[in-house]
């Protein structure tokens, strides 16, 4: 199992984008995003939930690939 971070990371790199790349997608600095992947528990769900559009990911991956984190 991973956090929520670690899964974004990992798909982020299956589909062969950079930080920057979607960093930019989302209008924030490269540095806020890396902190996304780094502490996904302080970032708002909405933040969450425009990442995993633009990945194409579904929330129950999360549920099924996400351990519990503490806030």
């Amino acid at each position: 199992m991973q956090n929520i971070g670690a899964l974004i990371r990992i798909e982020r790199q299956k589909k062969g984008y950079s930080q920057e790349y979607i960093a930019q997608q989302l209008n924030i600095s490269q540095q806020a995003y890396s902190k996304i992947e780094k502490r996904p528990h302080k970032t708002c769900l909405e933040t969450i939930l425009k990442i995993a559009t633009f990945l194409e990911l579904n929330l129950s991956t999360f549920q099924d690939n996400c351990t519990d984190e503490k806030v």
